[in-house]
Formats: C-alpha cells, sequence, structure tokens
C-alpha cells in the first residue's frame, strides 16, 4: 500500500476530518465527518477513490454532522464503537438538540466495534471514554493515531459534557494513550494542530505522563 492522508477543519467548529488513501488500489477511509468537505470531495473524484468506510471516533455533533452525506453519496459505510449508538440516537446527548441553527441529529451506524481494543481495517482501535463514554481512538501502523477529542495539542478534550467523566478522560489517557502509542507517533487530534506522543507526555499541563 501508499497511503496517503489529508485533514480538513474548514468548518464553524474547526472540527478536523481525515481522509486516508491508498494510491494502488484507490481504496479510501474518512476518519469523523465535521463537514462535506471539497477537498476531499475533490481528491476523490479526482483520483477514483472509493471511500470504503467512515469512521467515528465519538458521536458529537460536530463529528457526524455529514455522516449522512458520505453515506448517501459515496456509500461509506459507518463504523462507531458500539456505545456510540446511544450519541447517533439521542440529540440530547450529541448535542444537536442544543443548538436552534442545527438540525437534530438521529442516525445509525453501519457497524458497531465491540470491546476495548481491536482490529478494523487498516486501524487498530481502543476504547478511550472520558470526554464521551463512546469514544475512541484509531492507530494507523506506530506511525499516526487519531485522538479525537480525546488529547489535543497541550489541551485534553471538555469534561462537562452529558457523558464526560474526568476521571475516565485521565485514564484513558494515562494508561491506554501514552501506554499504547509509540512515543514518536503524530497525533491528528479533532481539533487544532498536530503534535506528537513524547511532547504531550512530557508538556501536556492537564495530563502529564505522571503527577
Amino acid at each position: 500500500m501508499k497511503l496517503k492522508l489529508l485533514k480538513d477543519g474548514n468548518n464553524p467548529m474547526n472540527t478536523n476530518s481525515y481522509l486516508i488513501y491508498d494510491e494502488e488500489s484507490k481504496n479510501a477511509w474518512i476518519i469523523d465527518a465535521s463537514s462535506e468537505s471539497k477537498l476531499f470531495i475533490d481528491t476523490i473524484e479526482k483520483l477514483g477513490l472509493k471511500v470504503n468506510y467512515l469512521l467515528l471516533t465519538h458521536g458529537h455533533w460536530d463529528h457526524i454532522i455529514s455522516a449522512d452525506f458520505w453515506r448517501k453519496n459515496y456509500k461509506a459505510k459507518i463504523v462507531a464503537h458500539e456505545k456510540c449508538k446511544d450519541y447517533l440516537t439521542n440529540p440530547m446527548l450529541n448535542l444537536s438538540g442544543l443548538y436552534s441553527d442545527i438540525d437534530e441529529l438521529n442516525l445509525d451506524a453501519d457497524i458497531y466495534l465491540k470491546g476495548d481494543h481491536g482490529k478494523f481495517e487498516i486501524f487498530e482501535y481502543y476504547h478511550t471514554p472520558g470526554h464521551s463514554y463512546d469514544h475512541l481512538i484509531y492507530k494507523l501502523g506506530n506511525e499516526l493515531v487519531f485522538s479525537g477529542d480525546l488529547v489535543f495539542q497541550h489541551s485534553v478534550g471538555r469534561t462537562d459534557l452529558p457523558g464526560s467523566n474526568p476521571k475516565d478522560l485521565i485514564n484513558s489517557i494515562r494508561n491506554i494513550f501514552y501506554k499504547n502509542c509509540d512515543d514518536q507517533a503524530i497525533i491528528l487530534p479533532g481539533h487544532g494542530n498536530n503534535s506528537q506522543v513524547k511532547e504531550e507526555k512530557i508538556n501536556n499541563p492537564y495530563v502529564p505522563l505522571e503527577e
């Protein structure tokens, strides 16, 4: 495989989505559905990519708002953790019900991943509750980790939302994320700039490697 990666956070919430594709087979995967990304659409159409799956890190509205667009227009199957069903089908839990300027979101995934850890397609996933109780991170080899809203550059996800738990967040970062991700791995977060696992272990002011 000859994998390429595109990142797009050009939307009102500055929520990042990622397009990963294999130049040889033309198979493609999207992580999180924050917009009907023109960058992604242009690339898919230009290269003739087949978007097989849309993988969700969690079920908050800004990560799922365009999920049905990718499913209907590109036949991408939506993949999420089994606990994400609560979020996808409940506008108050996915937070879309709190905003008057967006439609309430109520949808279902095509594939629900089970358990705390596993493999799906080219990715390895870990269940990392805290920001939300359905949250997943996805590893691509030892080089890349898609951290969703678990860890950002020198920051972490909010824990004041329905389904959040600050103790779970700290445990997920310290005992799952830090322990299972290579120090040199690039962090591709749900918001903001990229970082590196080693950088966050040393300099993250909210959850350093050790207290």
